[in-house]
């Protein structure tokens, strides 16, 4: 209740919330912008301020990354047939990150990924991903997070990459012969895209490309090899009717080898060095690293007035960009029949794709999100989610490879078969 009433007075002055967010935390309050808002809102109605568990009271004893390894600790003992149970994971927990947690933290933890226990049979596993549990996690967040404001004002950020590397190459032949195979090449090359999409279909943050490859820079010393590439390159833009300052190559000047371009939160900010940020923006991401920068949203810093991040195991789900718009323009760009060994060309048709699509943006807000909606209905989510295999998910693919590089960072193996000494005495008690 203080802490709105302090903010209310602070806004009365003209100042940003950013800044008396920040002003908290030198004090030592760690307070999130959407919990901040819900106080003001019940402040301002007359209701009584209920303080949330992220913005108060005891802090999570694991944090997003090490919550990830134990879903990912959980599927791995999926795919290889082994029971879980809660004293495995609290096990798990204590031997991976010296931290004792109660069973009915694990309990908790594991509900909010969206994992459930399950009935074992002979060949299946305890604690999976459950879609009524996915369903719940996903309407629960469309209900309470600061997303129902005017269409103009929200958007969705997200990356999105030019490898061809997952591409199943599909042709026709004759039944019983041999595989066929492709003449196909690929461009050595991956770049990244940011991909920034509205709630009113308007187009207003075109997708920017970031490469490591040379035949995109623009202030080469001339020769003629390089003048024939950059005549290529403005020639291509032209013709896509793409802005040259949406290709910015992120390599040394000299001596660059690089070919894979990863997501990152400097990358964030080149992006939108490009676009200038209205304070009354909302912001929708996933809860990545590189949407931080030192542990600190970087959106804030960026001056957006909201930031709010999809649930990790439903994200791929609600997100417009993840759940439309990528798939979308992909499909587009390879059925063009372009050379995909030419990065210059497939690159800048890939974001001519983007922009083409991203006309729809506001039918996949209103299906995903519900962002028009009086009141969201379950059911639409149940129809969004679908039923979710195990293996196939792409959240269960993201933990699974974090669970496995922290093995491989792990000095010695976990023992996890039994659980802790305090808890065998507390269950016999």
């Amino acid at each position: 209740m203080a802490f709105a009433k302090q903010y209310i007075a602070w806004k009365k002055r003209g100042w940003k919330r950013k800044d008396f967010l920040l002003f908290l935390s030198e004090s030592g309050y760690s307070i999130t912008p959407r919990s901040l808002n819900n106080w003001t809102a019940a402040l301002n109605t007359h209701e009584s301020v209920i303080i949330e568990t992220c913005g108060a009271g005891r802090p999570s004893s694991l944090s997003e990354e090490e919550i990830q390894i134990l879903a990912g600790f959980i599927f791995d003992q999926n795919e290889k047939n082994i029971e879980v149970h809660l004293s495995t994971a609290q096990n798990f927990i204590f031997n991976s990150f010296g931290i004792h947690v109660a069973q009915s933290t694990v309990h908790g933890y594991l509900k909010a990924l969206g994992i459930s226990s399950k009935v074992c049979g002979t060949r299946t596993s305890g604690f999976q991903l459950d879609q009524s549990n996915l369903c719940i996690l996903a309407h629960e967040w469309i209900r309470t997070a600061q997303i129902h404001c005017k269409p103009s004002q929200l958007c969705s950020v997200d990356f999105t990459f030019t490898s061809h590397r997952s591409d199943r190459r599909v042709t026709y032949g004759l039944r019983g012969t041999s595989q066929p195979k492709s003449d196909q090449v690929i461009s050595r090359f991956t770049n990244c895209i940011i991909t920034c999409i509205w709630a009113d279909g308007i187009n207003r943050t075109p997708s920017v490309l970031f490469t490591y490859n040379q035949e995109f820079r623009f202030d080469r010393n001339e020769t003629p090899r390089r003048l024939g590439q950059l005549d290529k390159l403005n020639r291509t833009l032209e013709t896509s009717n793409i802005d040259p300052r949406r290709i910015i190559f992120v390599g040394k000047q000299k001596g660059e080898g690089r070919c894979y371009v990863p997501e990152s939160s400097s990358l964030v900010r080149q992006f939108f060095a490009l676009y200038k940020v209205s304070s009354n923006w909302t912001v929708l991401s996933d809860n990545g690293n590189s949407f931080k920068e030192d542990g600190k949203d970087i959106f804030q810093q960026l001056g957006f007035e909201n930031h709010e991040y999809y649930p990790a195991a439903v994200h791929q789900y609600l997100s417009p960009n993840d759940n439309k718009l990528h798939g979308a323009a992909k499909q587009k760009w390879r059925q063009l029949g372009i050379d995909f060994s030419d990065d210059v060309i497939a690159s800048i048709s890939l974001l001519k794709c983007l922009d083409d699509c991203s006309d729809k943006s506001y039918e996949w807000f209103d299906r995903n999100l519900q962002i028009r909606a009086p009141t969201p209905k379950v059911l639409e989510v149940e129809k969004l989610i679908g039923e979710i295999p195990i293996g196939k998910a792409k959240f269960s693919r993201h933990c699974l490879q974090k669970y496995t590089s922290f093995q491989r960072k792990s000095s010695s193996p976990k023992k996890i078969e039994q659980p802790l000494e305090d808890e065998k005495k507390l269950n016999s008690t």
